[in-house]
């Protein structure tokens, strides 16, 4: 019963700060986007669907690079600097969005952290400025024509003066012409201040905007919570299987374009269900984290690493080789790894109230079914299910066993 209770609340937390995040994404009145460290996309606001002309395109998952194949090197290269970890403040910048139109944004990127420190990706936030161009643009376009026109008067008076006949009434056209000029110039000068209390409009709702950017800046730290939630298990930092669905999706994709294997591995714990009975849920987790990092050890920077639930691990061992057979014995060699490095003793040190820290000593192994694939031969459902089935081939073997899905033998 508690551990029912345990996981309706674990459900309801994340339940919450995914309507958090979705209210703050709705309403906010800048452009926010969140990209991981390929810059695909795994969240946006309503504002930057809207600014950036995407409509209703389905656009989480897919690189930005990708969206906008002639992005400037410049961009690319602020990308990287903020993944090194700077936070580039902002600026000004011409963009040129899908439907062809031209749009000025002032921006600012800064990183995003992963729990145990590394950055995951980045946030950009943008806001709309193209009207306070416009107005810039046009007060500078009326002062080059007020500038035209005094030329004109000077260039007229000297002709009048120049010539000698008819002097009384070319004064008098210059004068009614010069008051027309004159007229001209007020409703100019008109405009020209129409055009600063527009631009003094802007910058006063830019001000209110940067207000709240600031309320935004305190509920950041917020927003990175939930998407913790939402995408990674809450006990081992690994990703959960929402993630882990979309890092297999985005293997299928490169593994199309490369033409290489990618492989997928699913471990099962033994004897843990006994070690949870006998010393309590404490020292199962102490296992499980444990558990996890060994198995991060093992793999490569590429691959992902994620908890399936319960003493369940699922390992994406991503672009291996061209070559099957080269590829079997790839994800033979880290299975391996990986079985060895979990056989090996546990000492878990639990906390006891009032009293000293106490050591238990634990013996497992794993259990571990691997399934190769490449392209789109198969769906993401039926390489996860032949994992599975593999999984369990191992342990009907009597446990402690590595086993490839039939096909692949």
């Amino acid at each position: 019963m508690t551990e029912i209770n345990e996981s309706l609340q674990e459900h309801e937390s994340l339940r919450s700060s995914e309507e958090i995040l979705r209210l703050l994404l709705e309403h906010a009145p800048s452009s926010i986007a969140m990209f991981d460290r390929e810059m695909r996309y795994l969240t946006v606001s309503r504002r930057w669907m809207e600014d950036f002309s995407f409509g209703d395109k389905d656009i989480i998952g897919v690189s930005h690079y990708e969206l906008f194949p002639e992005i400037p090197e410049g961009w690319k290269k602020v990308h990287r600097r903020c993944l090194a970890g700077e936070t580039i403040r902002a600026d000004e910048d011409r963009f040129e969005r899908i439907d062809g139109t031209i749009q000025w944004l002032r921006w600012e990127v800064l990183p995003w952290h992963l729990s145990d420190g590394a950055i995951g990706g980045i946030i950009i936030f943008s806001e709309d400025i193209t009207r306070y161009k416009q107005a810039e643009f046009e007060i500078r376009q009326l002062n080059v024509v007020l500038e035209q026109r005094e030329a004109e008067l000077v260039i007229a008076n000297k002709e009048l003066v120049f010539q000698s006949g008819e002097k009384g009434k070319r004064a008098a056209e210059l004068v009614i012409a010069n008051v027309e000029l004159a007229h001209q110039a007020d409703e100019k000068a008109n405009r020209a201040a129409e055009l600063v209390i527009a631009n003094e409009e802007l910058v006063y709702q830019s001000d209110e905007k940067a207000k709240r950017a600031e309320e935004f800046q305190d509920v950041k730290e917020e927003a990175e919570s939930a998407r913790e939630l939402a995408f990674y298990d809450a006990l081992t930092s690994l990703p959960n299987r929402r993630l882990l669905n979309d890092r297999l999706t985005q293997a299928m994709l490169a593994s199309k374009r490369s033409g290489c294997y990618s492989a997928l591995l699913f471990l099962d714990l033994d004897n843990f269900k006994p070690l949870n009975d006998k010393h309590g849920h404490g020292v199962g987790d102490l296992l499980l984290i444990e558990a996890a990092n060994r198995i991060k050890s093992c793999v490569r920077e590429i691959d992902t690493v994620a908890r399936f639930g319960g003493d369940e691990f699922v390992v994406l061992l991503s672009e291996l080789n061209t070559d099957k057979a080269e590829s079997i014995s790839d994800a033979s060699i880290i299975s391996e790894k990986i079985h060895t490095s979990l056989s090996e003793p546990y000492f878990l040190t639990r906390g006891n109230e009032g009293k000293a820290d106490s050591t238990i000593e634990h013996h497992s192994t794993a259990s571990i079914g691997v399934v190769l694939f490449i392209n789109h031969e198969v769906s993401l459902s039926t390489i996860l299910k032949h994992a599975d089935s593999a999984m369990y081939k191992a342990k009907e073997a009597g446990r402690n066993q590595i086993r490839f899905y039939e096909e692949h033998l």
